[in-house]
């Protein structure tokens, strides 16, 4: 038995039986041995059952939804299974690498008061470019990060390692979110909690030929609940105003301006309670 604090690893995965098992490779071979990864098949159809199958670790629990319920509430349900108190996340397509949970929990162990940290990821683009996540974006990238977090996204769910209590008492990820629960997540944790940052890179995040695409309706709905959540706030720091007009001009590039302005506005009736 280890005397390391165990780690609960949870990949949602949906028709990724032939990279999946890359991913899970890259579990298997970290240098912090003490997991348990819970593997969420999303209702896939392409022998994704078959292909974990055949890898025989004792560590890993396989799980099928009946239907398709999407990554947010796959993550939730791994969560609400996880037997440890640390809890990460792995997308089926992306590779950690091998001390990525050993650098991890060392960092979040060592007493600073951290409820979860994140690293920075290599994104590896489909035409051959890269870039580096975080980059040059302002805003503080440890400790207190609610404002870095308001205006950018930073941290990349692969990254993410958190203590298991501070996951549900924010309350997992929005399963009504379309797009950037990830994003929408992060925010709500940093507004309570420290949160700790390893600059070096742990995590290669692939773009694929089957990557989710540009979902511009969830994109505003996430974004506006986001700004709605946290209007008095950020009209205090003198955010409100520029946040907006970034969203609406981005809409107004698009050709999609009224129906953005409507949804900020049943955003704000929603979350702000005008």
């Amino acid at each position: 038995m280890s005397d390391k604090p165990g780690v609960s690893i949870i990949i949602p995965t949906f028709n990724r039986a032939n990279l999946l098992p890359r991913a899970i490779r890259s579990i298997q071979q970290q240098s912090y041995g003490n997991w348990e990864l819970i593997i969420v098949d999303d209702g896939s159809t392409d022998g994704t059952e078959q292909e974990i199958k055949k890898i025989q670790d004792e560590r890993i629990r396989y799980i099928r939804n009946e239907e398709n319920i999407g990554a947010a509430e796959s993550r939730n349900r791994g969560v609400s299974l996880a037997q440890y108190d640390f809890i990460a996340f792995q997308d089926s397509d992306d590779v950690w690498r091998p001390d990525k949970l050993e650098k991890q929990m060392n960092y979040l162990c060592k007493g600073n008061d951290y409820d979860m940290v994140y690293c920075s990821f290599l994104h590896h683009y489909l035409d051959g470019g890269e870039l580096v996540v975080p980059n040059q974006q302002l805003g503080d990238r440890e400790g207190c990060i609610f404002n870095t977090l308001l205006v950018n996204n930073v941290v990349g769910t692969p990254t993410i390692l958190i203590k298991k209590d501070r996951f549900l008492a924010c309350g997992g990820f929005d399963i009504s979110l379309r797009a950037l629960e990830d994003w929408d997540f992060a925010l709500r944790v940093s507004k309570d909690s420290r949160i700790g940052f390893l600059s070096e890179i742990l995590v290669d995040a692939y773009q694929t030929s089957g990557s989710i695409s540009y979902d511009g309706a969830g994109y505003y709905e996430a974004r506006c609940k986001m700004i709605a959540c946290n209007v008095d706030y950020l009209q205090e720091i003198g955010l409100f105003d520029q946040l907006v007009m970034d969203i609406f001009h981005g809409a107004e590039q698009r050709g999609v301006l009224d129906a953005v302005e409507k949804i900020f506005l049943m955003s704000l009736k929603k979350y702000y309670k005008i």
